[in-house]
């Protein structure tokens, strides 16, 4: 039987040297028929480990005094090369033949190299990405040029906008719009043409001559064409009057009009009067200022139409020498295009498609001929080296949970979803459950009932390994009513067992009534109270589910005491004492087979407390009560000391119960100054010095 031992210790220290979890270890012994020694072994490497994260409490301190050297710790992972795509923004620009330093914000071998940017249609630009020499071509304007000639036979100014293509077509317009027109008392277009004057007819006409601006730096060609990055200019200045109009009484009313947009915008040029007659404020002095339109000014987009309206207006409204001199040109219309001068790619490579190079900068080369270059981003494939990972799954449903109004229901997480991997778990839930908080600690979760709700709800858990994600089922969560309870505690002091009263009334006597007690509780005794009187519950008339299983108390504490021996066996090398423990072993479990028989499967009990069996013990007492206390013993946490030298103790602390505010003490190898002592709490291989008490037992002034 040791010598079986021995090998499966070693079996499994080699296979977490290989990364195995315990969990998966357990089950391949299992697996090969050392059901016999799975629990007991993998028990024993859980209390041993200085961290994990199956155990509710495993702390690690270090009682320091003098120098302390940390060394990392090497874990192996199981790698492959796999490829990522990355994207660079660079946004530079060049309008020059020039030499460009890409350094990737990624790291390894680049598998292929794209760029994307615009370039403007005149001239050529060539991209290289230059190596030892030699050049490889990224990107040229004229196979560009050349493909998308073939694929629209369109002389295409913005690829990236439909409304922005100017198809190959002569475009007559003429240059100027001229009406000669007078008109009382008729409305065309969009305003009424009203040539009045108070005391007779009048023919008092406003020739409107609209017309692209001539002369000027902008829009060379006067066709009201040009790029987004220029100005098209517009007039009326030309336009005529067939009498003296004087110019504090004239003003101009713009319009401007997307065509892709669907909108008008109106602008008002000249004397204030004037342009108030129509509803606006003046943008410019003088009536006759040029339009500069430049694109997006006034909502116009990249198709536009430019309207114009001269108007004169002079009137007194006065009892005394009132009169009207209102006069309207015709609306006069010209077209205003705007284009991208720039034609823009995308993630483009001719030689670069697939390259095999690793370095942490590269050179690009740029040929510019009489044009501009404009990129915006630089697109690649790096191959790296990652981790195989392995999706968290959900090894064992949730079950429903029926809980006591107004108390807290805590669940341990890791015992429903496992990693492969051993990657940490980040544990998350349904949210926005009425009624239901929950709030999570590392893998402990506390399910949160709203004060006096009593109800049923429904929610499930999550677990992400930062990758992939598993989810349980949904599981109900029962509020009900109906029991009063109390729970105390002894002080928690290491290598002491702990002792734990839970008192319990109901609201009225019942029998076979189910209380959960604290996980792996032992030395059990239970009371009832009635009229103030105590009187001790026979053990016939108790029995204990553990586990799913219902037993004898008596039956159930000797397993408890086999255990204990087991446990003791394991670290025991004396012969004799092995089978001293071995025969004490062999007379606690023929009792316990015929304590066995005293236990009969209990229904209809009444559940106080409904706790996944994982984290609880459950109490059925026969008796009828109505007021209870159980009284019971579980097992302190335990501390491990390694001299490290004379002046470095290392100290770990462990316990399969989650206990907090745990009194822990240790004496020094040799005395020292209490200065020198520092205590320190390692957490994932991160020191946090923590105050401790010191004592100077012989009054020698030190500790």
């Amino acid at each position: 039987m040791k010598e079986i031992k021995k090998e499966l210790n070693k079996y499994i220290k080699d296979c977490l040297s290989k990364g195995h979890s315990l969990r998966a270890i357990h089950k391949a012994l299992i697996k090969y028929g050392y059901e016999d020694y799975a629990d007991e072994l993998i028990r024993n490497y859980k209390l041993k480990k200085s961290i994990s994260i199956a155990v509710p409490l495993l702390t690690v301190i270090f009682l320091i005094f003098g120098l302390f050297f940390f060394k990392s710790a090497i874990t192996g992972f199981i790698t492959i090369e796999k490829q990522f795509n990355y994207s660079d923004n660079v946004n530079v620009e060049f309008n020059e033949n020039s030499e460009y330093i890409w350094i990737p914000e990624q790291n390894g071998a680049l598998k292929s190299l794209r760029v994307s940017g615009s370039y403007k249609t005149e001239g050529n630009v060539r991209v290289y990405l230059e190596d030892e020499g030699i050049r490889h071509l990224i990107f040229d304007s004229k196979k560009q040029n050349e493909s998308l000639a073939g694929i629209t036979g369109l002389v295409i100014l913005n690829e990236s906008n439909k409304n922005n293509s100017i198809l190959n077509e002569t475009l007559n317009i003429t240059p100027t719009n001229i009406t000669d027109i007078t008109i009382i008392d008729e409305t065309i277009n969009k305003t009424p043409i009203i040539n009045e004057s108070i005391g007779g007819i009048t023919n008092k006409t406003i020739t409107l001559n609209l017309e692209y601006k001539t002369d000027t730096a902008y829009d060379a060609d006067n066709d009201g064409i040009g790029d987004i990055y220029g100005v098209v200019d517009l007039t009326v200045e030309n336009s005529g009057f067939n009498f003296d109009a004087k110019e504090e009484n004239l003003c101009t009313r713009w319009e401007t009009y997307s065509v892709e947009n669907k909108e008008s915008t109106f602008t008002c040029y000249g004397n204030q009067n004037c342009c108030a007659f129509v509803d606006l404020l003046p943008s410019k002095e003088a009536w006759n200022e040029p339009l500069f339109l430049t694109y997006g000014l006034y909502g116009n987009s990249f198709n536009n139409d430019v309207s114009a309206q001269v108007m004169h207006v002079d009137y007194n409204l006065s009892l005394e020498a009132p009169y009207s001199e209102i006069y309207y040109s015709n609306w006069s219309e010209l077209p205003v295009k705007f284009y991208d001068p720039f034609i823009s790619f995308e993630n483009i490579c001719i030689e670069t498609c697939s390259l095999s190079l690793n370095k942490s900068s590269y050179k690009l080369v740029i040929e510019v001929n009489n044009t501009v270059l404009k990129l915006d981003k630089v697109n690649y494939i790096i191959e790296k080296e990652t981790s195989i990972n392995n999706p968290p799954t959900l090894i064992k449903n949730i079950s429903n949970i029926t809980r006591l109004w107004n108390k807290n229901y805590t669940i341990d997480l890791n015992e429903y979803f496992f990693d492969e991997d051993n990657d940490t778990l980040i544990y998350d839930f349904l949210r926005d459950v009425d009624n239901i908080s929950v709030f999570i600690d590392n893998n402990i979760a506390t399910i949160i009932p709203d004060k006096d709700f009593v109800g049923t709800r429904f929610m499930f858990f999550s677990a992400k390994d930062s990758i992939e994600t598993a989810v349980s089922n949904v599981f109900g969560i029962n509020i009900i009513k109906g029991v009063e309870e109390q729970i105390n505690r002894s002080k928690i002091v290491i290598n002491k067992p702990v002792k734990w009263l839970k008192k319990v009334k109901l609201d009225e006597a019942k029998s076979n009534i189910s209380v959960n007690i604290t996980l792996e509780a032992v030395n059990i005794t239970i009371k009832k109270i009635k009229d103030n009187i105590v009187e001790e519950i026979p053990e016939e008339k108790i029995k204990i589910k553990d586990k799913g299983k219902v037993k004898a108390l008596k039956e159930y504490e000797i397993e408890k005491e086999i255990k204990k021996l087991e446990d003791k066996l394991n670290e025991e090398e004396d012969i004799e004492k092995i089978k001293k423990f071995e025969n004490k072993i062999s007379i606690l479990k023929e009792e316990s087979i015929i304590k066995a028989t005293a236990a009969s499967l209990i229904t209809g009990n009444v559940i106080l407390e409904n706790i996944p069996i994982e984290n609880s013990t459950e109490v059925i007492i026969e008796e009828l009560v109505e007021e209870v206390e159980i009284e019971y013993y579980t097992a302190g946490p335990t501390s491990e000391e390694i001299e490290v030298s004379d002046y470095n103790k290392k100290i770990i602390i462990s316990s399969e119960i989650h206990y907090k505010d745990i009194l822990a003490f240790t004496n020094l190898p040799i005395e020292a100054n209490s200065q020198a002592v520092k205590l320190y709490w390692l957490i994932n291989n991160s020191r946090t010095e923590i105050e401790i008490d010191k004592y100077d037992t012989n009054d020698n002034g030190l500790v």
